[in-house]
């Protein structure tokens, strides 16, 4: 609410931002289609934090260049005010357990969830192969299918990535059932 109120006094507007904060408890990602964006950006959410005597941990704070701008002689660390930040390679970082990427693919995310479901499939097979289905179906719906669904609905995926997630689906189901494939 406070960082509301620093941006409305600083006359930002909803739809002329160049600066988009996204906040979920006490994790805040700064967007800026430029780096003056973003250290404008930071710079109303410091001073949003002052007001209600938060403290920014310049340890934990990073920063990333989308793929359209990449570029292996930019800094690796930037400086705003008396702080520095720390670039993060775009195809290492997780961010509120989702794989963040420069480009915005989710192929990579996509994978790792279903080795992750995979995992959890494997350790409840005995489980999963049980003779009664009431026991098989609340395993997967509980265990194994919010693992590779998690958050689905907020990723834009490809068709091939849906593709991807289908052939796992139907897989796991097959093993489960012992359906065979003709």
């Amino acid at each position: 609410m406070q960082l509301e109120k620093q941006a409305y006094r600083q006359g930002a507007n909803i739809f002329y931002k160049s600066v988009l904060l996204m906040a979920y408890a006490d994790d805040i990602v700064i967007i800026g289609n430029s780096l003056e964006s973003m250290k404008e950006g930071f710079q109303l959410l410091e001073e949003a934090s002052k007001e209600v005597g938060l403290i920014i941990n310049e340890g934990k704070t990073k920063y990333m260049l989308a793929a359209n701008t990449w570029n292996s002689s930019k800094p690796c660390t930037i400086e705003i005010g008396r702080y520095n930040f720390e670039r993060v390679d775009s195809y290492m970082y997780v961010y509120l357990g989702s794989l963040v990427t420069g480009d915005s693919s989710v192929s990579e995310e996509i994978t790792n969830r279903l080795i992750a479901a995979n995992r959890s499939y494997f350790g409840l097979k005995s489980q999963l192969k049980s003779q009664l289905r009431k026991t098989k179906i609340l395993a997967y719906n509980t265990n194994v299918r919010p693992i590779f669904t998690y958050a689905a609905e907020t990723l834009t995926t490809t068709k091939n990535d849906e593709r991807i997630l289908s052939i796992f689906e139907r897989k796991i189901l097959r093993r489960m059932y012992k359906v065979v494939q003709i």
